[in-house]
C-alpha cells in the first residue's frame, strides 16, 4: 500500500510538471 501510494504521488508530482512546462 505504501509502495502504491508512493507510486501515485510521483506520477502527480511528474505530472505537475509536465503541466507547469506547458503553462509556461
Amino acid at each position: 500500500m505504501r509502495m502504491r501510494l508512493t507510486s501515485s504521488f510521483y506520477f502527480n508530482y511528474q505530472v505537475l510538471r509536465l503541466l507547469s512546462i506547458l503553462i509556461r
